[in-house]
């Protein structure tokens, strides 16, 4: 087979030979309903079952000179898996010479999850030019909660690591061998993560990450969770989901039908900013008013007339009409009402949960 450019999954831009490229590995999501036309969530289709690797594209379709070889194979090693002759692949000597030869297995469709009950599960792959790899997650890091000085990032490493000393604290009287081990793994899925970032059971290398951080207090165990965390996050405020791209064999260096598609993003940014400051008498800077901010986190969710003035009891009644409607005969009101009010019911739950805790 010839040599050919790559596609980048998030910016649909030819990838050549060389670039520094970011490969995130995935596999069938095996509790995905019967294939629907679209989805909702990044992880209907796809999800992450190891750490982003990090090298160059090779121009044949796979990843080389692969940067952090030693912490991808530490976490890959251990799972089951067999390739398209049903043949287990041995996955404890994996080596950093070895582990191209694994992705390109997975990229080309040879490697599968081994289930115990039901279908083996197809592992795929997508690539990522590492350059917007790392342009996306420090912005959406660096955003600020609306009226506030700390980050998205300050908020879920707080969330983490808070979170986890207090279950620490809240077993270390507990004496009897492996109940204290079992009663702290039950009280990790506690945790805000899958709340927060709609990732619990739907990434199969959260759990691993977080556990690890939680026994050995491992940073990098902790920077590779949150790279993984706020990635998803840019999916997801992209619209996009885990999915595998088009373009594979291809040699097209085509730029200029990009180049349309950019410019008419910006056009449609400005027009949103117009129509806004229009419409609004509030201070909201440019991004807050072009990004979740005004909506986002917990307590800062909600300001103003941003959402219905109702009680909380009034809210449950409304949305619970809403939801029984026909989607077909709702009017735009109604549709942005219930969504409003769904968020603003999750809020709520949040609140509960956060004063029972505390």
């Amino acid at each position: 087979m010839g040599c050919w450019n790559e596609t980048c999954y998030v910016s649909k831009l030819p990838i050549y030979s060389g670039e520094e490229v970011v490969l995130i590995l995935l596999r069938k999501n095996d509790v995905t309903h019967e294939e629907p036309p679209h989805t909702s969530y990044a992880y209907e289709k796809y999800v992450p079952f190891g750490l982003p690797i990090y090298g160059k594209y090779d121009d044949y379709g796979n990843i080389e000179e692969i940067a952090n070889a030693d912490d991808v194979i530490e976490y890959l090693k251990g799972m089951k898996i067999i390739d398209n002759k049903g043949d287990d692949v041995d996955m404890e000597s994996l080596t950093s010479e070895s582990l191209t030869e694994f992705t390109e297995n997975v990229l080309r469709g040879r490697y599968f999850l081994k289930e115990e009950l039901g279908k083996d599960t197809p592992l795929f792959g997508m690539m990522v030019k590492k350059a917007l790899y790392d342009r996306l997650l420090n912005h959406y890091k660096n955003r600020k909660c609306y009226k506030e000085e700390a980050t998205y990032e300050e908020h879920i490493r707080d969330e983490i690591t808070s979170k986890i000393d207090e279950i620490i604290k809240e077993y270390e009287d507990v004496e009897k061998e492996g109940t204290k081990e079992f009663l702290q793994e039950m009280a990790l899925d506690r945790i805000y993560i899958a709340r927060m970032t709609g990732i619990d059971k739907h990434n199969d290398i959260i759990p691993v990450l977080r556990n690890k951080f939680f026994k050995e207090k491992d940073t990098k165990a902790l920077d590779y969770l949150i790279d993984i965390i706020f990635f998803k996050l840019c999916l997801q405020a992209l619209r996009m989901g885990y999915y595998c791209i088009s373009g594979a064999g291809s040699q097209s260096r085509e730029m200029l039908i990009h180049r349309e598609v950019a410019n008419f993003i910006l056009e449609e940014t400005e027009k949103t900013v117009k129509e806004y400051k229009e419409n609004n008498d509030d201070d909201a800077t440019y991004q807050e008013i072009l990004s979740q901010e005004l909506f986002f986190w917990g307590k800062n969710m909600y300001n103003g007339k941003y959402v219905p003035q109702l009680s909380i009891e009034e809210v449950i009644v409304y949305y619970d009409k809403l939801r029984t409607s026909n989607p077909s005969e709702m009017t735009k009101e109604e549709i942005e009402d219930y969504n409003i009010c769904k968020e603003r019911l999750i809020a709520y739950a949040y609140d509960v949960l956060n004063k029972k805790n505390n």
